[in-house]
């Protein structure tokens, strides 16, 4: 399924106020446009073929269900996958794609690739990355500033929070990141990693990737 093309990337807008008033209900949500955790080794169908080639020994050794098991990487050894991804990136088909390369580096849990590529982005989909980093490393003020600066992104109609995926293909719950963020800090207090809010964080990279997949 290839999802409709929404607002552009050139026609976001940043918006640096209101925390909380990113798709709160009764935001409207459309049919056939949230998207589920692809199980075993398939990470997602919604790729042109040449992308899809050079990303593909990537999701062979590392699928979306062991990736990112972690809320918080601080501390966590080097990703033993980072010469994969350098080898990637280096594909003819990943040329200046900046945020293909945000998402990549926080799919292995290199939060330190991922802020240098994403603070090289300035656009919304950047912003994603950049908070999403900031979420990952503990720094949670910093994410919601961010998610602030990505505004309301059309991803945030992808993502399913209310757990009608899973072949649904209707959001069912409106996806609120500030919520979220707010989520993994009472996780992290607790020393926790809820496989709830670790399925979520999954659910919310996979939209953005696919968007900057299609945008980029």
């Amino acid at each position: 399924m290839i999802y409709p093309k929404p607002t552009s990337e050139a026609q976001l807008t940043y918006d640096d106020s209101s925390q909380g008033a990113l798709l709160q209900p009764p935001y409207p949500t459309r049919p056939g446009t949230s998207v589920s955790i692809p199980s075993g080794d398939s990470m997602s169908p919604h790729m042109p073929e040449p992308i899809e080639h050079a990303l593909r020994p990537l999701f062979d050794v590392l699928p979306i269900n062991q990736a990112m098991g972690r809320l918080l990487v601080n501390g966590q050894a080097p990703s033993p996958h980072t010469a994969l991804v350098h080898e990637i990136l280096a594909d003819p088909a990943l040329k200046d794609k900046g945020t293909i390369e945000a998402g990549l580096w926080l799919y292995v849990d290199d939060l330190e690739r991922s802020h240098a590529a994403s603070q090289d982005l300035h656009r919304p989909s950047g912003s994603f990355w950049h908070a999403i980093m900031h979420r990952r490393e503990g720094d949670f003020s910093n994410s919601h500033h961010w998610y602030r600066k990505a505004g309301q992104h059309p991803v945030l109609h992808r993502i399913d929070s209310g757990g009608g995926g899973g072949g649904a293909g209707t959001a069912v719950g409106a996806y609120e990141p500030h919520a979220f963020v707010d989520r993994v800090e009472r996780a992290a207090a607790q020393k926790s990693d809820s496989p709830d809010l670790v399925a979520m964080q999954r659910l919310e990279w996979v939209a953005l990737f696919e968007w900057c997949v299609e945008h980029h």
